[in-house]
């Protein structure tokens, strides 16, 4: 059976904001450091900004201009990308240990799939189970937390590489940030291509899960070059392999590595045996993430700055982390709890399960997982001295494909779905799923820049979103 299903959005956004600072019951607190170029990082505790903003100034845009983070009336952290590296943050997974506060799900590379799972203030819009594994269900709840990469809303999980900074804004931030911020906003702010100076890093990490016998190991780096005085481009890179930690132990023998290949007969002469079981697979659940990206910056006068970038990400998992330590294992008998059944005609179809474990999956067949990420970004400022106003244009195209094992389900005598396959020995159900987005945006806008307390914000939104589901 195949299902197809798609789902178009068109949003349109239009407001003006106002801001009044100097009122002495706002108040902010960070977790930030000073840095170059106006940037901010942990400094690994909590502290409150310095009031003379001289010593450790933090410079932040949460409102969409720089400030220091004392003068931002409402709860923010900031986290700068050399305290990532220094906490061995690789993925959005890894970044509760920087932001207090921040809670995700990690179960494995597969478990984000189109949204992020972020939970601020305890807000939550949907179902856990509709971001677990494989992300197989479409659904049209917004996610509670909006995430940023540059000026770019996006919902698909990014590797964390060469970053300014991440500034985490506690919701609700509708005002300045639209839907999906109800918990609050994440800003991934990556380092821009800068004039007049070439420079480069690498770095290479390497360890081992518990459990596990497959290495985890990463790579990534970057490299600025100037092209004259007014150009500057910037091109990242990096994987990231993480081993696996799940042994599968009941994995039918198939006739070829291709998802609808025939299960292996137990007698070879009879078409009415069970099935035959595959040694034990280690470490199934393994997976590559890798990215490029880069950028190509342009500023033709002192007042107006260009910049195109483009990110391509592929993610690959090999099987699902999920295991079943309850499973005890032992003889099964299609004639168990199934009325109507004739064991004679049926002598080979028995077969013995090896139990679970609490790393060992019971499933019958693998659960691969692969995603694909495209973006490109089109951001242009132009300065007016009492006001700058910017507009970022994207498109974005991501691809999901996974595979979900259904067979135990159906095996099982007590629910009767033996009867409808004429009590099939080597059945094998698994669900096909193929999910494939399109999303063009554009926002403007015009931001003050005054001395006194009275500021604004005016700016529009559109977003064409198209998201086609297929279900086999």
């Amino acid at each position: 059976m195949r299902t197809q299903s798609r789902l178009t959005k068109r949003n349109l956004l239009a407001g003006t904001a106002i801001f009044c600072s100097g009122l002495a019951f706002m108040s902010a607190t960070a977790v930030a450091q000073e840095l170059p170029d106006g940037g901010s990082g942990s400094a690994g505790v909590s502290q409150t900004a310095p009031q003379d903003g001289r010593e450790d100034e933090i410079v932040v845009t949460a409102q969409r201009r720089e400030q220091r983070v004392q003068d931002i009336p409402y709860n923010i952290t900031a986290v700068s990308g050399e305290e990532l590296d220094k906490r061995g943050a690789l993925n959005l997974n890894d970044l509760p240990r920087a932001v207090p506060g921040l809670v995700t799900i990690d179960a494995g590379a597969a478990t984000q799939g189109f949204k992020n799972n972020f939970v601020m203030r305890g807000l939550r819009t949907e179902d856990i189970s509709s971001t677990l594994y494989g992300a197989t269900l479409l659904s049209p709840t917004a996610a509670p937390v909006a995430t940023y990469f540059g000026e770019t809303f996006f919902t698909s999980p990014i590797l964390l590489m060469d970053l300014a900074r991440v500034e985490a804004l506690r919701g609700p931030q509708g005002t300045l940030y639209g839907a999906s911020s109800q918990g609050g906003t994440l800003r991934f702010l990556p380092r821009r291509p800068e004039f007049g100076r070439a420079e480069g890093w690498a770095e290479v990490g390497a360890g081992l899960t518990q459990e596990s016998s497959d290495p985890n190991w990463n790579f990534k780096g970057a490299v600025n070059f100037p092209l004259g005085d007014k150009v500057a481009v910037r091109l990242v890179g990096g994987i990231v392999r993480s081993g696996g930690y799940i042994d599968s132990a009941n994995l039918f023998a198939r006739a070829s590595f291709a998802k609808d290949a025939l299960v292996v007969r137990s007698v070879t002469s009879d078409p009415l045996s069970g099935p035959v079981l595959q040694p034990v697979a280690r470490d199934v659940n393994r997976s590559t993430q890798w990215q490029v990206r880069g950028a190509i910056r342009f500023a033709p006068t002192d007042n107006i700055d260009l910049q195109l970038g483009y990110i391509h990400q592929d993610t690959k998992v090999n099987d699902s982390p999920m295991a079943n330590p309850g499973f005890p294992g032992g003889p099964f008998a299609l004639s168990d709890g199934s009325p109507g059944y004739n064991p004679a005609q049926y002598p080979n179809a028995d077969f013995v399960l090896r139990p679970g474990g609490t790393y060992t999956s019971t499933s019958f067949s693998r659960s691969p997982y692969r995603a694909k990420l495209d973006l490109a970004s089109a951001d242009a400022t132009i300065d007016f001295g009492f006001a700058t106003l910017t507009s970022a244009t994207s498109y974005t195209e991501t691809s999901v494909d996974s595979v979900q094992d259904l067979t135990g389900g159906f095996l099982t005598p007590e629910l009767n779905y033996l009867f409808y396959y004429n009590y099939y020995p080597r059945l094998l159900a698994y669900n096909d799923t193929s999910i494939r987005s399109k999303t063009f945006q554009q926002e403007v806008r015009f931001v003050s820049d005054f001395d006194g307390p009275l500021n604004f914000v005016v700016g529009a939104f559109y977003q064409n979103e198209k998201i086609d589901a297929g279900y086999n």
